[in-house]
Order: C-alpha cells, then sequence, then structure tokens
C-alpha cells in the first residue's frame, strides 16, 4: 500500500504507543483500511499486521543501521543508569518509599536525571542526524525536565503525561526499532 509520509509518522507513533485516544479518527482512515489499526470509541490501536509493518519500516538501513548499533550499545549503560535514578525518585535508601518531603533528597534524584539527560544527547544528536524521527525527543526531554524543574513532580515518571520517564521509554523501543534489537534479549 501506498502511504502519506503523515501516514508513515502516524504508524510510527502508534507502534510506540499502542494506542491513542483521538478527536477525529479520520486522518488515521487510512491506517484502519490497510489493516493497520483499529479505530473504536475515540480510540485508535495498531493491529498485529500494524505491528509488523511499523518494525519493518522503522529498520534503519544502509550507513543510518550503523550509528543506530552505536548509539543503542550506548543507550544500554544509560538505561541503567536512568532505572537506578527512577528507583531513587520511588524509593529513598533502606526501602523506604520516597513521599517527596525531603526536598534536598528529590533536588540530589533530580540533578542526577539532569545528567542522565546530558548523557543522552550524546545518543540522540548523531541519530537525529541521520534518522529525523528522533529530531523530537530533545525537545521532549527538556520539556518535561523543565516542568519538573518547576515543581511539578509528575513529569518526572509519571504515565498520565510526556514525562521524562515516558518519554525515554518512546526513544527507548524507537531505538530497538531502529537497530533491529528485541527488548527480551536486553541485560536485566
Amino acid at each position: 500500500m501506498t502511504t502519506s509520509a503523515a501516514d508513515e509518522d502516524r504508524l510510527h507513533e502508534l507502534r510506540l504507543r499502542g494506542f491513542l485516544a483521538v478527536g477525529n479518527d479520520e486522518p488515521w482512515r487510512p491506517l484502519v483500511e490497510a489493516g493497520w489499526a483499529t479505530s473504536a470509541n475515540s480510540r485508535v490501536m495498531i493491529t498485529p499486521e500494524g505491528r509488523a509493518e511499523a518494525e519493518t519500516r522503522a529498520r534503519a538501513a544502509g550507513t543510518a543501521a550503523a550509528v543506530a548499533e552505536a548509539a543503542y550499545q550506548a543507550f544500554l549503560p544509560l538505561n541503567a543508569r536512568l532505572l537506578k535514578v527512577c528507583h531513587d525518585w520511588q524509593v529513598q535508601r533502606g526501602g523506604v518509599p520516597n513521599d517527596h518531603t525531603d526536598a534536598a533528597y528529590d533536588h540530589k534524584v533530580i540533578d542526577r536525571l539532569h545528567q542522565v539527560h546530558s548523557s543522552a544527547r550524546r545518543v540522540i544528536t548523531p541519530l537525529a542526524e541521520v534518522l529525523p524521527r528522533f529530531v523530537g525527543y530533545e525537545a521532549r526531554f527538556a520539556a518535561a525536565l523543565t516542568k519538573l524543574d518547576a515543581g511539578d513532580r509528575k513529569w518526572f515518571a509519571s504515565p498520565a503525561c510526556d514525562s521524562f520517564h515516558t518519554v525515554w521509554m518512546h526513544f527507548h523501543e524507537d531505538l530497538l526499532l531502529a537497530s533491529g534489537h528485541a527488548r527480551r534479549d536486553e541485560p536485566q
């Protein structure tokens, strides 16, 4: 099936998210007609066929494949760092849940998140040069950090918004797609 660039972008976003709440499903009609998505109750969901199609289209080729592989390898230790930072955001030393009343503790964890972000830029920049779909990640990370720095804690890891952690999950999945790796094969 011939698709427009906008259709390909929608398919890719749907692959990363799984489903989207939409006010108007008309822009999604070509994906539904191709069997790559379903639409019901103001939601668009990817189908198994859409998932396979998106994965094929998202795989980097040529020079971009080598850049994606290098980025993926650089990403793995960063991901471990991010997981530790997220854990420390939720749980303090001694296994005590973080109730966020200790501003100094939270500030230290947020500083570490900024350090992860700084390192992530070095992964994103070369990717964005060869795969334009990675261009927007830096702005999304920066927006989440700006809101977090302004005191809104949900922008750290809430799944209900484009929090730093949510964007990280999308970036991680997109990097897996570009490099051809599977999450199940990653170190635990």
